[in-house]
C-alpha cells in the first residue's frame, strides 16, 4: 500500500505537469485529499501575492463618506458603517449599517410560497428556498432556489470584452468586470461594474411621493415603496408598488399560462387546482363557509381545513360539491385515496353524516363493481 501511494501520480491544473503525489500538498475537503496544484506553484503564487499586499496595505485607504484613514477591509470607516441611523419601517434609531433595525428584520412574516409563519428577512422560508427542484437546463433534480443547477450556472464561457474562456455565470470575465472605469455622471474614475460611481448612485434625493430627503438611487423612499396601497380593481389594501394585487394580476392570466407557471414553480397541487377549475376559482369565503358549516365529516371533531372528497390527484373537481369540512388529522390521513382505499370506520361516519360522502362512496362502489365484472 505504502508503494503504491509513492508511485501515484496527479496532474497540476497550474503548470499541466504530471508529478507524484509527495509534490502536492494535503486537502482535506477535496476528493483524494491533495490540492490541485503543485507545491512549486503553490509557492510562486505566494512570492508573487504577498509582496503586493504589502505595498496595497502600506497605505491605509479614505473612507468614502468622511474622509478619514483606517486599516480594514471596505471603503466606509468602521463608524460610518455602524453610525446611527433611523429605521425604514418602525423609526426607531438604531445602530448599524441596514435600513431597518434589526427586530424589523428579524420580525415573523409569511413565506410567499408556502404561507407558513417564520422569523427572518427573506420573502420564502428556508424550506422552500431550499427545495428539490428540476434544473431548466439540464433536467438534472438539485437542491437550492435557483432555475438552474450550480454545473449549469458556472459553466466555461468567454468573456465578451477580452475573449478569455473563463468558469462562472456572467457575461464576462472578472478582470474585465472590475476594470477600472469613468463614471458618466461625474467623471471619477473608479473601479467596478457599474457605468457610475456609488457616490453618484446613492446621493440626497427627494422622495416624489412624500417629499422626505432619503439617499439612495430609486424615486420613491424605502417607506412608501414598503407601503401599503388599494388595488383599483377588487379595492383590496395590499403591500407593493404595483397598482392591483398580485391576486388581481395572477388571475387577469390565461388558465394555460397559469398551469405552466404553477408547474415550472413546482407547485403540482396549484397546478392540480387550476385543471380541476370549472366556474373559476372557488373564493376564500366559501372555504370559510363550508369549515364553518359543522364537524369534521370524518370523525365529528373541529374542522380546521376543507377537503376535497374525491382527490384532485384523483380526478376531483374544485368545486363546492366536491367539498367538505375536514379536521387536520383526517385530511391528511386520507391524502390522495379514494374513499374505497380509506380507513373504513371513518368512511362509514362520513356516510351516515354527511350526504356528498354517501354520494361519492356510492359512486365509487358501483364503478369497482363495474371493474370487476368486465
Amino acid at each position: 500500500m505504502s508503494e503504491l501511494t509513492l508511485t501515484a501520480s496527479k496532474r497540476c491544473i497550474v503548470c499541466g505537469e504530471v508529478k507524484p503525489h509527495v509534490e502536492f500538498n494535503k486537502r482535506h475537503d477535496s476528493r483524494d485529499g491533495l490540492r490541485n496544484d503543485c507545491r512549486s506553484c503553490c509557492r510562486a503564487r505566494q512570492q508573487e501575492y504577498w509582496p503586493a499586499y504589502y505595498e496595497r496595505t502600506s497605505t491605509p485607504p479614505a473612507c468614502t463618506v468622511c474622509g478619514s484613514q483606517f486599516k480594514g477591509p471596505g471603503r466606509r470607516c468602521p463608524d460610518c458603517r455602524v453610525a446611527d441611523r433611523t429605521c425604514g419601517q418602525c423609526g426607531n434609531t438604531f445602530r448599524g449599517s441596514g435600513t431597518k433595525c434589526r427586530p424589523c428584520s428579524r420580525k415573523k412574516r409569511h413565506c410567499t410560497y408556502c404561507g407558513r409563519l417564520f422569523r427572518g428577512s427573506n420573502a420564502r422560508c428556508i424550506t422552500c428556498y431550499r427545495a428539490k427542484r428540476t434544473c431548466i437546463n439540464c433536467g438534472r433534480i438539485f437542491t437550492g432556489h435557483a432555475r438552474r443547477c450550480g454545473a449549469c450556472w458556472s459553466t466555461e464561457r468567454a468573456c465578451t470584452d477580452c475573449g478569455k474562456v473563463f468558469k462562472g455565470y456572467t457575461r464576462r470575465c472578472g478582470v474585465c468586470s472590475s476594470s477600472e472605469r469613468e463614471c458618466l455622471t461625474c467623471g471619477k474614475t473608479f473601479k467596478g461594474r457599474k457605468t457610475r460611481c456609488s457616490s453618484c448612485i446613492n446621493t440626497q434625493r427627494e422622495c416624489v411621493q412624500c417629499g422626505c430627503t432619503f439617499k439612495g438611487h430609486q424615486k420613491r423612499c424605502f417607506t412608501c415603496q414598503s407601503g401599503e396601497g388599494e388595488c383599483s380593481d377588487c379595492g383590496r389594501t395590499f403591500k407593493g408598488t404595483s397598482l392591483r394585487c398580485p391576486s388581481c394580476m395572477w388571475l387577469d392570466l390565461p388558465l394555460e399560462e397559469r398551469i405552466a407557471k404553477a408547474q415550472q414553480r413546482h407547485g403540482r397541487r396549484r397546478a392540480l387546482k387550476l385543471a380541476a377549475e370549472i366556474d373559476g376559482p372557488v373564493p376564500a369565503a366559501m372555504y370559510a363557509a363550508i369549515m364553518a358549516s359543522g364537524l369534521c365529516s370524518y370523525c365529528g371533531k373541529p374542522p380546521r381545513t376543507v377537503d376535497h372528497i374525491l382527490p384532485l390527484a384523483r380526478g376531483g373537481i374544485e368545486h363546492e360539491s366536491n367539498l367538505t369540512p375536514a379536521c387536520k388529522r383526517c385530511n391528511s390521513s386520507k391524502n390522495a385515496k379514494l374513499l374505497t382505499e380509506w380507513h373504513p370506520d371513518r368512511v362509514a361516519y362520513g356516510v351516515a353524516t354527511c350526504s356528498k360522502v354517501a354520494a361519492e362512496y356510492e359512486r365509487q362502489v358501483a364503478g369497482a363493481q363495474m371493474g370487476v365484472s368486465a
